[in-house]
């Protein structure tokens, strides 16, 4: 495989074979060089990011292009050309319609984009492994090695640990809870009450029961009065209420009058305002505009007339033509410079005249192709702009001639809603009149409701209640008595009811406690399981590391780790090489070496051997760096002042 750079930044015609290593002094093109790589392959630079310059910013615009090829090992061309676009108006004058114009080909036919070909390129052959955050790096390292791991779901199990200890802390505080509460109730003393209280308690129900005859004809009479009361009440009441709905409809009629005698008025005061016709100077402009740009482009037929027109503007077709031009009078013993034919005879290994003639026609008939297979799609592009300006001309003259013909249809039907309008106005005078004699009608009627009611209300009068007989009375101090016993007694009662409540939540409480005890064994029986299984999927994973990662550098990879204080692991993403912290303990060669050694790694498991790129090589002072089988290119900064390429 090989990298051909026609153009890129500073850097003109330059192949690099892969494996390769890039040597020189700052600024000679080093790096220009591998970001050429990205190029080709990704569009983007190393770190998958839009570049911010790929031209050479001392040229002239026309002279500005990125133009790299990438050669696989199967013989395929991927060619990747970025240059800028102008337009030509009818004046001649040229302008910039695109800085980037992106042209991709595979082995010579144009493709939209061929860098999904090469997506493990970022990940598998670039830095983009390394400077990632430690979470992407493990997911990255877990998907690739999944199928190498052992076949126990660790994250599953650390949940399923992490949710045990919850309960098992859980329930351990329940249970302490749970005996602080049952060792907080506590019976309450049971009272009794005193003879002498008892004594008058009994007096007092003497007094009761003997006032009983008297207290029946007392109800009694309470019923017939209450009867007389309630009679008179209930008439007096339904009159205000009979009083008040009428004056609340008399007031609703007199508003509902008013409110119809304002829509009266304003009915009577309305008019047919006619329509309003659409303005359609804004369409008629637009149109114009339309017009304007439709006459300023061209819809070409014939490629020869477009090729007059944009030939000379195309730098490709251009420098194809003035090549031709050479060509054409050039003879195989006077080729122009640059120019190299190498058809030979079958038979004795030299070229005829015949063959190098025809060697010349071949070259020319390969440029003239190309020339209108160029212009063929630049011709395509300026008939698309002429088809869509015309497209939005038509779309705006038929808007125009929808609204014209609506304001017409309008103007002829003005006079019909004018005579709906009068028929409808004089309906709605008509109605309103007939509804307002209605409610004068109702506040006649009402007015007279009022009047006689209210003269019904003041012949009402108050009933006449029978005398209640004299009550026998209890003294206070035996009121006194038995209101002390009442509460005795109750507190008692209380009491009772309080103790036999606590036996309850007792012998409730300690059979909680009791199956509280057996699901925490449970749990502690699972949790010991739990983290042997864990215990021994860590061991078999470190073999499984140590086996894929295996080199001239010890590199170990630690996926958990343990948290001390909260007794569960987490996920991390740690690197090791030969015992030291990865990158912060170790020099630049083995940070370099074990770069390569784990990318060696993760393309064997990916099943990437395309190109793997890496920068400041020079770090490897201590030891020299070590391929480990990749298709590498390297650049090492030196003190030499040109580019240097072995």
């Amino acid at each position: 495989m090989k990298i051909l750079i026609r153009k890129f930044k500073r850097l003109e015609n330059l192949e690099l074979k892969v494996p390769s290593e890039i040597m020189g002094g700052n600024g000679v093109g080093k790096t220009s060089i591998l970001e050429a790589i990205s190029f080709v392959l990704t569009g983007k630079d190393q770190n998958g990011k839009e570049f911010a310059q790929v031209y050479d910013n001392r040229v002239d615009l026309h002279d500005a292009i990125a133009d790299v090829s990438y050669f696989d090992d199967y013989g395929n061309e991927f060619r990747r050309v970025v240059k800028p676009t102008f337009t030509t108006s009818r004046s001649g004058e040229e302008t910039l319609k695109i800085m980037r114009s992106t042209r991709c080909t595979k082995n010579g036919i144009d493709t939209n984009d061929f860098s999904g070909e090469f997506n493990d390129f970022y990940k598998f052959g670039t830095d983009y492994f390394f400077n990632q955050k430690e979470t992407d790096q493990r997911a990255i390292f877990i998907d690739l090695m999944k199928s190498l791991l052992p076949k126990y779901d660790v994250a599953e199990a650390q949940l399923k640990l992490k949710s045990l200890k919850k309960t098992q802390r859980d329930t351990q505080s329940d249970i302490t809870i749970e005996r602080k509460a049952l060792k907080a109730i506590q019976d309450v003393e049971v009272k009794k009450i005193p003879d002498d209280l008892e004594e008058l308690e009994n007096e007092y129900q003497n007094l009761i029961k003997s006032n009983t005859d008297n207290q029946r004809l007392i109800s009694e009479i309470n019923r017939e009065n209450n009867k007389l009361l309630s009679e008179y009440r209930n008439a007096k009441s339904n009159l205000e209420l009979k009083i008040q709905s009428n004056k609340l409809n008399l007031k609703n009629s007199q508003n509902e009058i008013q409110h119809l005698t304002t829509t009266l008025k304003q009915v009577e005061s309305t008019s047919f305002n006619g329509y309003e016709e659409t303005d359609t100077s804004a369409l008629k402009e637009s149109l114009e505009k339309a017009n304007l740009k439709l006459s300023e482009t061209t819809y070409y037929t014939d490629l020869k007339e477009f090729a007059k027109v944009y030939a000379k503007s195309n730098p490709i077709v251009s420098s194809n033509i003035e090549r031709i031009k050479r060509l054409k009078n050039a003879t195989p013993d006077n080729l122009p410079e640059g120019e190299e034919l190498t058809d030979v005879c079958s038979s004795c290994g030299v070229a005829s005249q015949k063959v190098l003639e025809n060697g010349i026609k071949n070259i020319i008939d390969g440029l003239k192709a190309e020339n209108k297979q160029i212009l063929e799609s630049e011709m395509r592009a300026v008939n698309g702009v002429y088809l869509t300006l015309k497209d939005e001309r038509d779309r705006l003259q038929a808007q125009l001639n929808r609204v014209e013909e609506q304001n017409k249809k309008n103007a002829e039907n003005a006079e019909k809603l004018k005579r709906a309008f009068n028929i409808k106005k004089t309906n709605q005078i008509e109605e309103l009149k007939k509804e307002i004699s209605i409610q004068e009608k109702n506040i006649v009627a009402f007015e007279a409701e009022i009047s006689s009611l209210e003269k019904q209300l003041a012949e009402l009068k108050e009933p006449t209640l029978k005398e209640l007989p004299t009550e026998l009375t209890i003294s206070d101090e035996l009121q006194e008595a038995h209101n002390e016993y009442q509460k005795l007694r109750d507190e008692i009662v209380g009491a009772k009811a309080v103790n036999k409540n606590n036996e309850y939540i007792k012998a409730k409480k300690e059979a909680e406690i009791q199956k509280m005890q057996s699901i925490l064994t449970e749990v502690d029986a699972e949790i010991i399981k739990l983290q042997e299984e864990i215990t021994d999927y860590f061991s078999n994973l470190t073999d499984v590391v140590d086996k894929e990662f295996s080199g001239k550098i010890k590199i170990g990879v630690q996926l958990q780790e343990l948290i001390i204080s909260k007794d569960e692991y987490r996920d991390v993403f740690k690197i090791t090489a030969d015992g030291k912290v990865f990158p912060h303990e170790c020099n630049g060669a083995l940070i370099n070496n074990t770069k390569l050694q784990i990318l060696a790694t993760l393309q064997r498991l990916k099943g990437y051997n395309g190109i793997t790129i890496m920068d400041n090589a020079e770090a490897n002072t201590t030891q020299p760096i070590e391929p480990c089988g990749l298709n590498l290119v390297i650049a090492r900064a030196t003190s030499d002042k040109e580019l240097i390429i072995k």
